[in-house]
């Protein structure tokens, strides 16, 4: 394989999942061996996902390629938060992918990426790949795709070719009222894309740009809500995360700004302390959309718990649906890990309104026209919303049908704290605690884990503490989806002579202070780990480097434990008798160690006196009353 001109040349990035090592490097080996290709790896950047600064490194690779070449035989590689990072990265700045996947397996890839898929045959676990085969399909796509240099085109092509996008978009926009609002939309973002490309093209200045999944979201989504007429969405805090980031700020709130006055939106919260953060975001939005009476032509910003959103107003929006089984389907598919928003584009012709329903999950971000009028749940998602508008005053709780509170003006004044930590305090009411009591289960979380005297006395303890340490970066570099380290803090400690042979007196009193020794004779060795949300702490549980620490750290307790890993990792994913070995090595370890959870419980009074976050929200939106 060569590229088409002999003084090119053509750099393929691989994306891979360490577990495919063995096909990485040979693959990486019969291309280098190509005259005119050259093939980059986080392996030979010197960098990893997982050191700080690392996936920057790994963005300029990816960004200096003609290709990526995504290896995902293994389900490791197809289910990686990294190697879809990669493969987003790539699709943002339009950088061919072609991706190697076993027979069979085009529907489980990102909707960018079926198009370029190389299959190869999988038997029996063993992955039988054809590397000619591989080579000749990549040829083809070279010959046909890079015939020329991607990289620092002339600032006179990049305005070229985005006039070229603008003049094609200013003839095909009189085709709907959704397509043209849209499309005006689209070219907007052409342009702020030209004003980005143009600084990249000097090779000489050094640039930066965010590419993490949030910020492609915002720039997909900026084209259909800056355009539509009306626009009813959710944004739930463990979804849409990109309101509290200080590195998304800029491109949030650019975002809301486009966004029409007759938006209704509801922020669904975890907590109390989530709400207050983002204080200064919620103001922000309601100066853009909200009104201060209603009957208003404007929208409305409304806020509830995740309590009553999943136990209140998801039923409402269900009631559209006839059938009980649809409901829950929909209900588990659309609500539980998913914001989105129905769009309705009214465009400036005589022509009927065109809904569109966009959803974003976890990375996923979709979008489905649904036609002229609205059934089902998408119609009761507009009823409810307007409901909302319409009888909810500004500054209301309603407490008996929805759970759900609307913003008003005064909310965002800091010399009125009393009303805002009176909302909150209705918000997050909880039924079973006395109606005097304000606290909330809200903020840090302490998980704790005690390991046995039998496996963490004098015989083990050296074992076990060089298994924690070996451990420990793995779990304080844990990410979440949104790249955030999910650990604030992580020590051991261990029960020492000094500790066990402790007296001490009160000074007031002269008397003995008892300390209890039973606890910490009986568990010896302790593990702590703070996050500063639950969110945090369930996602940790879930993530895959707590899954690989978690096996190290428990097979040193015990060889039945390693023995469960041992058959369960010989297993295919999914299916039950891996979920059953794995839950035999749980319960080994549940005889020599106990996990404890427990979070802070504030009162609502102390939140509200900290600072929200403030990443410049509070100068954001256009007053409208």
């Amino acid at each position: 394989m060569s590229p088409s001109n002999q003084n090119e040349s053509c750099t393929i990035f691989l994306s891979y999942d360490n577990r495919s090592d063995p096909l990485c490097v040979h693959l990486r080996d019969v291309l280098n061996a190509i005259p005119g290709v050259n093939v980059t790896m986080d392996q030979m950047i010197n960098a990893t996902d997982h050191e700080p600064g690392g996936f920057e490194a790994i963005r300029a690779a990816i960004l200096h390629s003609d290709l990526v070449l995504a290896l995902l035989i293994a389900e490791s590689a197809r289910n990686s938060r990294y190697v879809l990072e990669e493969l987003v990265i790539a699709r943002e700045w339009n950088i061919p992918i072609v991706a190697v996947i076993p027979k069979g397996m085009k529907e489980s890839l990102p909707w960018f990426v079926d198009r370029n898929a190389i299959e190869v045959d999988v038997d029996g676990g063993t992955h039988r790949y054809d590397t000619d085969k591989i080579a000749d399909m990549l040829n083809r796509f070279v010959e046909a795709h890079l015939k020329r240099d991607r990289h620092y085109l002339p600032k006179r092509q990049i305005r070229g070719h985005s006039q070229s996008i603008l003049s094609t978009i200013d003839v095909a926009k009189s085709a709907s009222p959704s397509l043209e609002f849209q499309l005006k939309g689209i070219a907007s973002v052409t342009q702020a894309a030209c004003d980005i490309a143009l600084p990249l093209a000097q090779k000489n200045k050094e640039y930066r740009q965010n590419l993490g999944m949030d910020h492609g979201f915002l720039m997909e989504a900026a084209a259909g809500f800056s355009t539509a007429h009306k626009i009813y969405a959710v944004s739930y805090d463990a979804v849409s995360k990109f309101w509290s980031s200080k590195t998304q700020a800029a491109t949030a709130q650019k975002y809301l700004e486009s966004q029409t006055q007759r938006t209704r939106r509801l922020f669904v919260f975890s907590d109390a302390r989530e709400a207050h953060r983002l204080r200064h975001v919620l103001a922000a939005h309601h100066r853009q959309y909200g009104a201060e009476d209603v009957g208003d032509d404007r929208g409305g910003v409304f806020l509830c718990s995740d309590v009553n959103y999943f136990s209140k107003v998801v039923q409402a929006f269900l009631k559209g649906e006839v059938y009980e089984n649809r409901r829950q389907e929909i209900e588990q598919r659309d609500f539980r890990d998913s914001d989105f928003g129905i769009l309705a584009y009214t465009g400036s012709g005589t022509g009927p309104t065109e809904y569109w329903h966009l959803q974003l999950t976890g990375a996923q971000f979709t979008r489905n026209l649904l036609g002229n009028t609205l059934t089902g749940h998408f119609k009761s998602v507009t009823e409810v919303f307007d409901d909302f508008t319409n009888n909810i005053k500004p500054g209301q709780f309603d407490a008996h049908e929805y759970g759900v509170l609307r913003w008003r003006n005064a909310f965002g004044d800091s010399k009125k704290n009393a009303l805002w930590e009176n909302a909150l305090k209705k918000l997050f009411r909880r039924e079973d605690l006395p109606t005097d009591d304000d606290s909330v289960p809200s903020g840090r979380v302490l998980h704790m884990v005690f390991f046995h005297k039998t496996k963490a006395g004098k015989e083990y303890r050296d074992q076990l503490l060089q298994t924690l340490h070996d451990q420990a970066e793995k779990i304080r570099g844990t990410t979440g989806d949104s790249e955030e380290k999910l650990v604030e803090d992580l020590y051991f400690s261990i029960s020492t002579e000094k500790l066990a042979g402790l007296e001490v007196r009160d000074r007031r009193f002269g008397g003995r202070i008892r300390i209890d020794p039973w606890f910490v004779e009986q568990y010896p060795v302790a593990l702590f780990i703070t996050f500063k949300s639950f969110e945090n702490l369930r996602e940790y549980y879930q993530n895959e480097n707590h899954s690989e620490a978690r096996q190290a750290i428990w097979s040193a307790l015990d060889s039945q434990i390693r023995d469960c890993y041992a058959k369960a990792n010989a297993l295919p994913r999914g299916s039950k008798e891996r979920r059953f070995f794995y839950e035999c090595a749980e319960a080994y370890a549940g005889s020599w160690m106990l996990r404890v959870d427990l979070q802070e419980y504030q009162n609502i009074s102390m939140i509200v006196r900290n600072d929200p976050l403030p990443h410049g929200w509070d100068k954001i939106g256009r007053p409208g009353f």
